[in-house]
Parts: C-alpha cells; sequence; structure tokens
C-alpha cells in the first residue's frame, strides 16, 4: 500500500510539471497571438522611419514578423537601447540592441546572417526615431555583435497587454553575444558553446577595452569638420594640415568595431574583431584576433593586426585613455 501511495504521488508530480510546461507554450504562443493581433502591423520593404516607443510594434520585413520596443535612452549621449524579436517569441531569442545615433547596426534577428538594420536618427526619454531597413540575409553580411546582447525577458509591449506581471519575467542580461559567422564561414555552434566562449572571451584583458574603444569610434559618426579643428587646436595648440585634416583622418580611423566567432578546430575557436572605416582598406582585414578553448573557458593566444598592427595591449590602452581625457566626437581623431 505504502509504495501505490508513494507511486501515485510521484505521478501526480510528473503529471503536473507536465502541465504547467503545456501551459507555458499555450502561454507565450498566445502572447504573440495577442501581439500580432493587437493593432496593425508595419510592413518594411525599403528603409522606412520609424516611432518607437516603450510599447512594442510589429514588423513585417520579407517573410518575418518581428517585434520592436524601446528599452531605454539616453538622449544626452545620443544612444538608445531597444528590444527587438522576431516572433515566435517561443523559438527566438530577443536581442537587446544599442543604438548610436547617425551609426547603423547590422542585426541578425533569427538568422545566422544580417538580415536588419538599424539607424538611430533622434532620441527621447520615452520615444526614439529609428531609419529601418532590411537586408537579405543571403548577402552573408556579418551583424555587429557587440551592440548586441540576448535578453531572457517578455517584450514590455507584449507584458502590458496580457496582463503580465514584471515578477513573473526573468531580465536577466547577457554582456553581449557573439556571432558565430566570419567571412563566408558559418559555425553551428550550440547557445551552451557561445556561453562559453563569451566566458573565456570576458577573462581577457583586451575584452574591456575594445567595448571601450567600440563607443570611442561610434562617436566619430557624430564628429565634424568644424568640430574637428576645434579639438585639434584645443589639443595640439596648431591647426590641422597634410595627412591631419579632418578630410585624411576620417578616411581612415575606424567609425565601427565588431567581432564574430569562427572554429578553429579540435574545439578550439577564435573571436575576430575587425573595424569598419570610410576607405576600406582594412574593412576585411582582422585587428584583433583572441584564440579560446571553448570547453575549458580558456584563453589560448592574442594577436594583432590590420589597423592594430604593430601595437600592444599597453599602447591600445594609453591610446584610450588619451582619447577618454580629450572627450567630444572627435576624441579618437586626434589621438
Amino acid at each position: 500500500m505504502e509504495l501505490l501511495t508513494a507511486f501515485t504521488r510521484e505521478y501526480r508530480a510528473i503529471s503536473t510539471v507536465a502541465l504547467i510546461a503545456a501551459f507555458v507554450v499555450v502561454v507565450v504562443a498566445a502572447l504573440s497571438y495577442l501581439l500580432l493581433s493587437a493593432g496593425g502591423a508595419v510592413t518594411i520593404s525599403a528603409a522606412t522611419t520609424l516611432n518607437v516607443t516603450k510599447s512594442a510594434s510589429v514588423l513585417r520585413i520579407g517573410n518575418g514578423t518581428y517585434a520592436i520596443e524601446l528599452a531605454s535612452a539616453a538622449p544626452s549621449r545620443n544612444v538608445a537601447y531597444v528590444y527587438l524579436d522576431r516572433l515566435p517569441a517561443l523559438m527566438n531569442p530577443m536581442l537587446n540592441v544599442t543604438l548610436y545615433q547617425g551609426h547603423s547596426t547590422k542585426i541578425n534577428a533569427g538568422t545566422a546572417f544580417a538580415d536588419i538594420e538599424l539607424q538611430l536618427t533622434s532620441a527621447g526619454s520615452n520615444a526614439v526615431t529609428l531609419v529601418v531597413t532590411p537586408i537579405s540575409a543571403s548577402l552573408d553580411i556579418a551583424p555587429d555583435s557587440l551592440y548586441i546582447s540576448t535578453v531572457h525577458s517578455s517584450l514590455q509591449g507584449l507584458q502590458q497587454r496580457t496582463n503580465v506581471t514584471a515578477s513573473s519575467v526573468s531580465t536577466s542580461v547577457t554582456v553581449t553575444s557573439v556571432q558565430s559567422t566570419v567571412a563566408t564561414t558559418t559555425v553551428n555552434t550550440t547557445n551552451a558553446t557561445k556561453s562559453r566562449v563569451l566566458a573565456a572571451l570576458q577573462k581577457s584583458e583586451y575584452y574591456p577595452l575594445m567595448l571601450n574603444y567600440s563607443a570611442l569610434y561610434a562617436e566619430t559618426l557624430s564628429c565634424t569638420s568644424a568640430m574637428y579643428n576645434t579639438t585639434y587646436i584645443r589639443v595640439k595648440g596648431i591647426a590641422p594640415s597634410g595627412i591631419n585634416t579632418f578630410e585624411n583622418v576620417s578616411l581612415f580611423v575606424p567609425y565601427a568595431l565588431y567581432s564574430n566567432i569562427s572554429s578553429a578546430g579540435a574545439g578550439a575557436y577564435s573571436v575576430v574583431y575587425y573595424t569598419k572605416t570610410r576607405d576600406p582598406s582594412y574593412n576585411k582585414t582582422p585587428a584583433l584576433t583572441i584564440g579560446i578553448n571553448a570547453s575549458a573557458e580558456t584563453l589560448l593566444h592574442t594577436s594583432l593586426s590590420g589597423v592594430f598592427l604593430g601595437l600592444d595591449y599597453t599602447t591600445l590602452l594609453n591610446g584610450y585613455k588619451v582619447a577618454a581625457s580629450v572627450g567630444g566626437a572627435c576624441a579618437i581623431y586626434v589621438t
């Protein structure tokens, strides 16, 4: 009798877990349906200006349907953070995308390669204006992974429309996501592998430094010739001339920094940082390569090349410190 009673209790426990799991699946599906049915979706087939608030909006781009929402914004710094989720939410992770005004960010929402480009044109505390441009994933364009993180949460607009309380939603965010594509090679890694690669990457002294350089480079998109001349005179004491003019410097100093993952075989991976410059000379040349043993979450090697050729960590760190002390959108141009 005791054995039968224990078996009955265990059966009921298993049944309860199964029912809860089924309920979660149904709720997530219902949330996606309610979001799709609440209000009309905006169909985007070319570059489109869109006002994004803290209430989720639905976009139809190509064969995909997406939800987008403002997470937060810092108008004084011309930066905004938006949530982007390819629906159904049950099948795709939600992304937190960092956007700097005037800088285009390529995003892979539910695809291996970039399929959407977002550009911040203006930012307010509760609403931002974006230019949303479709990208064909068949072009094999790598996303700007440094500006993308994965969020384990439901969209606020989706919560509000279905009366889901904040306490019932997990809001943990990874520091950054790393795309598993480099050039035309696709690396099929699991989420667990990506997590281990990221965990190892964060042990590198270059990791925070590259995040800082990424922010500096992005700020140069707001630097004008007049601003540059003023900053240069303030720092150098003389007017720029020759190779130091804005027209020359702005061609070769990067305006973006992003990273990709590629497999090196036998459980090893390479996190490769690339820069984007107006002159395309270095745009497809690695600037920094960090070798990683994913299973052991350890660093294997580090090498600098491209725009960082001949430099080392100390030189890059000192360069960042000088630029940070100069401040402003043109800081990295004059250091």
